[in-house]
């Protein structure tokens, strides 16, 4: 993902807070939410809301 992007999701997460959780598997591995994440690392968070979703398959979680 592009920096700037993230940048952008930074700004946001600031501004608005956390209010669209990361998607993850039954692993605690992210399906959706990467730039999230990242966002969230560069803005020192330690813990990202999430939504389980471990009834997926893996084609599934992979669209």
């Amino acid at each position: 993902m592009l920096k700037s992007k993230i940048h952008q999701i930074v700004q946001s997460i600031k501004v608005f807070g956390f209010t669209n959780p990361v998607a993850v598997n039954s692993l605690n591995e992210i399906i959706a939410g990467h730039g999230r994440c990242e966002a969230a690392k560069m803005l020192g968070m330690k813990e990202v809301p999430a939504i389980r979703l471990d009834h997926l398959t893996s084609e599934q979680a992979r669209r």
